[in-house]
């Protein structure tokens, strides 16, 4: 609902006589320091909302994202990989009448990346597709998208040690039948071994799941290296010393893996969110805090919707600085729950139309990233911050018409993004902080 102008002049106004005081500042090389006409304002009124997308794409981020977690605030979050599977490059069985079958081994290594508690152990299946992935051009694979496979797993493993640890090789053995069968067809040399095409018809490729319900963590496997996640063929060169060989079944096209997200909010504040449709919820709908969960497609939405009144209150203000400070709940990270603050967080204009913009960008071009700093001792002084000095200029020069909200967006798909914000009372999680000339 717009406020008239008076309004805003009126609050503003009070904002002035109440909450704002000239103090002593120091910007750097700027020698500040005792200048009575820079007055520091900090009372404004901010709205904060949860922007949920409809969906978005998961297809070659390179990371296998497998597991079950269940959050008392954002409910179950379930995570599936799919990828097809190429036959190998070369085919050293061709006609080898000395080669003989050994084992045939899911191979790939966690990332040290993981979401939630990671002191269960954690089941891991492995599934046989029975439709193929799409290979079409163009065709991107997404956070809803499923394929049918067949539910009784093609393998299974219970992993009972992965407490942070890069590059943790991670091996399902994986059924001997399967195996004996890719042996035979490239001892033979058949067509279906041979052709890739063929291949991709026999084979419609593998998803990787961990949704049983004694699972407590979502695990990132990977990185995209040929060398480190396969299928892989063990056989024995039987000669008068026995030698072990292998050959790989590869990903491939890895433009067509991807993973899927499953989400269940019944009995979050989240549940007044329509599934897969792009809105967004004010925080007085979901228990007065706002959320950023990147594999949920939630994500913080920031309106600052009193900031131009000062332009409307005194024609000839210039801001000197302004800073955006969003302090994270004590109680939402670190020793006192399962979950890590996101090291770098975007902030990005998003207007009325849902179109998201350019991220904030310092002074030398790259993108800010909130320079996080965490009071590991008292958890007062946590902090991401923005510099809002040159958006609040434009705003004040060019009129209502250049306001736009703000969205924290994730910097990486790397790890698991989990932000909760307070959006009421004392404990607002937000702060928008002006030192002005021209009051």
């Amino acid at each position: 609902m717009k406020k008239s102008i008076s309004y805003l002049l009126l609050l503003v106004a009070g904002l002035y006589f109440m909450a704002c005081n000239k103090t002593v500042v120091n910007f750097g090389k700027e020698n500040l320091t005792d200048d009575p006409n820079i007055i520091y304002l900090d009372s404004f009124v901010i709205k904060l909302a949860t922007y949920q997308l409809d969906s978005f794409a998961t297809a070659s981020d390179s990371l296998f994202k497998v597991g079950r977690q269940s959050d008392s605030l954002l409910g179950v979050f379930r995570a599936q990989s799919w990828f097809p599977l190429g036959r190998p490059a070369t085919n050293p069985l061709s006609g080898c009448a000395n080669c003989s079958f050994d084992s045939l081994v899911f191979r790939m290594h966690f990332t040290g990346s993981a979401y939630g508690d990671t002191t269960a152990p954690f089941r891991l299946d492995l599934h046989r597709l029975t439709q193929p992935i799409s290979t079409t051009t163009g065709w991107k694979g997404y956070n809803v998208s499923t394929f049918a496979y067949d539910p009784a797993p093609l393998a299974s493993t219970t992993l009972t040690d992965l407490r942070p640890s890069a590059n943790l090789p991670v091996s399902i053995r994986m059924p001997d039948n399967l195996g004996l069968e890719f042996f035979n067809m490239l001892k033979r040399n058949a067509d279906t071994m041979s052709n890739q095409d063929k291949f991709a018809r026999y084979f419609y490729g593998l998803v990787l799941s961990g949704d049983d319900a004694g699972n407590k963590a979502v695990y990132y496997f990977g990185p995209n290296d040929s060398t480190k996640r396969t299928v892989r063929l063990y056989y024995r060169l039987n000669a008068s010393i026995p030698e072990q060989q292998y050959l790989d079944f590869t990903l491939q096209p890895a433009s067509s893996q991807f993973y899927s997200f499953g989400y269940d909010k019944s009995g979050t504040t989240l549940a007044a969110f329509l599934p897969k449709k792009k809105q967004s919820l004010p925080s007085g709908l979901t228990g007065n805090k706002v959320f950023l969960h990147a594999s949920s497609g939630l994500f913080p939405r920031i309106s600052l919707p009193d900031v131009f009144a000062l332009k409307e209150l005194y024609p000839y203000i210039k801001v000197v600085k302004a800073s955006l400070e969003i302090t994270p709940p004590a109680a939402s990270y670190g020793q006192s729950s399962f979950y890590a603050l996101p090291p770098g967080l975007g902030l990005y204009p998003i207007n009325s139309n849902n179109e998201v913009g350019s991220g904030l960008g310092t002074a030398n071009g790259s993108l800010q990233n909130g320079s996080l700093i965490i009071d590991y001792l008292y958890h007062k002084n946590t902090r991401y911050t923005y510099d809002l000095t040159t958006y609040i200029n434009t705003l004040l020069s060019q009129g209502r018409g250049a306001q736009q909200d703000f969205l924290l967006l994730p910097l990486s798909s790397a790890y698991e993004n989990r932000l909760i914000l307070d959006a009421a009372g004392q404990q607002l999680s937000v702060k928008l902080k002006l030192y002005v000339l021209g009051l």
